[in-house]
Order: C-alpha cells, then structure tokens, then sequence
C-alpha cells in the first residue's frame, strides 16, 4: 500500500504530490478514512462519491471556489495501474520503499542509484506463503495476513500484506489496524506481574459487572466454555477468561496497562479505558505491532523496534542510510520469564494447542473478538515471533462459517502460525556451513570440519553465540542441530 502522500500520489496517478489536481488530491484525502472501503482500484465508485463530498467541504469551508468544485466533480477518475509489481513479497517491498522515502526523500529514491540491503529472509516468506493459500485458499475465504520478525535483533523475516497485491495494496500487516481481543491480554499480565500479582492467585471467574465512568461494563467468558467459580491467573490466561481479565485490569488500571503496551512495541492509540483488558480498543493494532510486543516478552523484556532495511549504499558502496533502532528494556527480565512460561502453557494445553509443534517450545497466545470478525494468534518459538490475523479486508464480518466452522484465534489463525513456524525453525536450525577455506595449519585426514555449538555439543544452528570451527572424524560428528539457541 501506499503510507504517505507522496508514495500515494505516484502509486494512484504517477506523478509527484505537489503535482496534484484539485480532483486527484480530493481523491487522496478521501481514500484515508478507510483506504480499503475506498480503493481507488477496487471502489472507484464509492471513491468517487466520497471524492465529491471532500470537494463540498473545501468549498463550504472557502478553500476552493464553487466553479473549482464544479471542475473537480466533472473529472473522470482515471488511476496508474502498478506497472512493477514485485515478484517477490510485494508488501514488504513497498513497505520497505516508504521508509526509505522517508528517510532519504522520493527524489533519491525514484531517480535510482541505490542498492538496498534488506531483512527479508526469501526461504521464510515463500514458507508464509504457501502456509497461508494452504489453509485459507479457497473462493470467498477470509483475508490473513502475517508478520515474522527476529525478535533479537528486530528484523522483519517475513511479510504478508495480502492475498493479492496486484487487486489491492493495503497493507493489512502493517497499515491494518484490527481489534486484538484476547491477544491483547499479554500486556495486562505484563503489568499485573511487575505488580506482583502471583501466576497461582485465585481469581474471581463468574460474570463480573463493575460501574466504569458513566456506563456499567458487563463481561462474559466469550472464547471458549471453560468457566469455574475461581481460578488462577495462570488457569485463566490459559483459557482466556474474560471474567478475571476483567477483574485484574481493574485491580492494575488501565492507564498503567496502557504505559506497559506501549513500553512493550504498541505505538498505536490507546485509550486507557478497562475494555483493553479484552481488547476493546478505539482504533485497533497492526500485526507488526502485535509481533513486535509479544517480541519483548520472548527477548527477557528487551524491546528491539521492527525494521525491513540492514543498509542502503549509493552507486560507489558508500552507506548512506543504517537504521539502527536501539534495544531498550521494557520489562524486568523475571517478568517475561514468568508471562512467557505462562503462554507456553496456553500453546501446550489451553486455546492456543493449535500452534503445538513436536519437540518444540513455544509460547502464544489466541485472540477473538466479537462475532467472529477478527481472530489472532501471536506466538514466538526459537529466535521468531509471528503474528497471524484473519479477517475480512473490507471491515467487521462475520465469521462464523469458514470452512464449516467459526473461526476464532485458535483456528486458522494458530494452523497458519503453526505450517509457517516448523519450516521457518528447521531453516533455522540449519548447521552453519563454513565459508572460508581451512587455515594454513594442516588438516588431519578422514575428518571433517563442522561447527560445533559448545553449550550442546551439536551441530550449530545460525544463533549459537560462539561456535567453534573443528574437523571430527566422520564416525563423530553429530547428528543433530543444537536447538538450545
């Protein structure tokens, strides 16, 4: 999709922003409100109409003269159709086209001459990919959409805005702001830990009504039937239970939840009103958000922003734009230890069992929100944290027979998440294969030379700290990839 004026103006009608007619500008402004509702490619209907009335209000606010409205109105929509789609992740291709526009400018960037070193990890999207036409690839099946990122060192892997780019570039991984539900439990707990609150505390779990501001806030257990008198917090974000979600976000405060979401990778809006602790929020949050979070937790409470681009170089090799987003600790390391072992069990045996892989650890948590509009499943297992969204593009639909079923977090969401993570985590578990040729010293014959991890003694994968390079008789060397890093 396009993120800013610029990229908009050359995407819709090939040409600069400042350039713009009073018809095409009208066009733009109009595409904001909902740029899926308003497509310009997909609706130009109702793009249009919306087109006229922005017109009719620059006039009635005197920006333009009633004959310039008149003029505006009498012009055919007329839109560039993308005459380079990429053949490869387009969305993470013009996601990473807008940060570079607005870090060197749209002249340095469209008049060519740079070589951008990316995050994307080719072997990682093509598995998102075929894990997502898998099990959600059928006519009329709802949209997905899927963010991968490294969450030690923030780089995105893996990307998937969309079904099809080519009938809509909207985003919906970074630009697509959706209600979490459940999944956004995890930042309750997170600030329920750093205030003590034990794993084991029983909690009130029956229907729970409590007086907030003006209006009485009425909560049921929606995502699933499991439901007892009291419980423990561990039992109840295993099950997500709403009751005592509820309960909790009233003994902790909004307003201090919402400080530890944002600290955590959230940089949408968020009103500190009590609905959050189930994911009611005003404007919604993105997978990259979501990923990016939930990436804090798996890290020991170390927060490292999302980023798509290593480095740029001009036409001489000289680097010209670094991102460098600094970690910061967003959370005690004892506090992310205990929600991750807690989400761990949500994976093994409560709404997210979905997500299980054999012989894997992995944490996550399910999110479902009312009616069966959205569902989410955000997990991290070795060095990844994914997040998978499903739902309609065009707004709040129900889903409530997809496949003969309704679809919540625990569903497609969590089948998606689990056929992209075991393709992902075997291609990083792969044995590191050395690159440069042995050293001077002489090399004993009948042996071979591998990378050790010397915490396991296996065979290193690509994050073992400090692997060692030593040649082992062929009868010696392991047959397994360390998979303690």
């Amino acid at each position: 999709g396009s993120y800013g004026v610029e990229s908009a103006a050359r995407r819709y009608f090939n040409t600069s922003a400042s350039s713009l007619r009073l018809a095409q500008s009208a066009t733009l402004a109009a595409v904001i409100r909902s740029p899926g509702r308003y497509s310009p490619i997909n609706a130009p209907d109702e793009v249009v109409a919306r087109r006229d009335l922005v017109l009719e209000k620059m006039r009635e606010q005197g920006f333009i003269t009633g004959e310039e409205e008149r003029a505006a109105r009498g012009e055919a929509l007329e839109v560039a159709q993308p005459s380079d789609v990429p053949a490869v992740a387009p969305y993470f291709v013009e996601y990473v086209k807008q940060q570079l526009i607005e870090a060197l400018g749209a002249d340095a960037v469209f008049e060519g001459g740079l070589r951008v070193y990316t995050t994307l990890d080719p072997v990682l999207q093509a598995s998102a990919e075929r894990a997502g036409a898998s099990i959600l690839g059928r006519r009329g099946d709802p949209e997905y959409a899927l963010m991968s990122i490294d969450y030690t060192t923030g780089h995105i892997v893996a990307m998937i805005g969309g079904r099809d780019f080519k009938t809509n570039q909207f985003n919906l991984a970074v630009q697509g702001k959706r209600q979490p539900g459940s999944a956004f439990k995890p930042f309750v707990l997170a600030r329920a830990l750093e205030e003590g609150v034990k794993p084991d505390q029983m909690f009130d779990a029956s229907p729970y009504s409590v007086k907030v501001k003006d209006e009485i806030w009425n909560v049921r257990n929606y995502e699933n039937q499991f439901a007892a008198g009291a419980m423990t917090l561990r039992a109840a974000t295993n099950w997500s239970v709403n009751c005592v979600y509820a309960r909790l976000m009233m003994q902790v405060g909004a307003e201090d939840v919402v400080d530890a979401a944002r600290r955590m990778g959230i940089v949408s809006e968020i009103d500190p009103d009590p609905a959050i602790a189930l994911g009611g929020l005003s404007k919604g949050v993105s997978p990259m958000e979501m990923a990016s979070a939930f990436g804090t937790i798996a890290n020991g409470g170390i927060h490292t922003p999302p980023v798509g681009i290593q480095r740029v170089t001009d036409g001489d090799g000289t680097v010209v734009y670094e991102p460098r987003g600094a970690p910061i600790k967003a959370l005690d390391k004892s506090v992310a230890l205990a929600e991750s072992l807690m989400l761990h069990d949500v994976v093994e045996s409560g709404t997210g069992t979905a997500a299980r892989i054999p012989g894997v650890w992995a944490a996550g948590k399910t999110g479902t929100t009312q009616s069966y509009r959205d569902a989410w499943f955000v997990g991290y297992a070795e060095s990844l944290v994914t997040s998978v969204w499903v739902g309609y593009r065009e707004g709040q639909v129900d889903m409530v027979n997809v496949h003969g079923i309704k679809v919540t977090g625990g569903s497609f969401p969590a089948q998606l998440w689990r056929s992209y993570m075991q393709t992902a985590i075997v291609h990083q578990r792969s044995p590191v294969t050395p690159g440069a040729s042995p050293s001077s010293e002489a090399v004993p014959t009948g042996t071979v030379q591998v990378s050790i991890c010397p915490d396991s003694m296996l065979l290193a994968n690509k994050r073992c700290l400090a692997p060692v390079s030593i040649h082992l008789d062929s009868g010696l060397v392991p047959s397994s990839v360390c998979g303690r890093h």
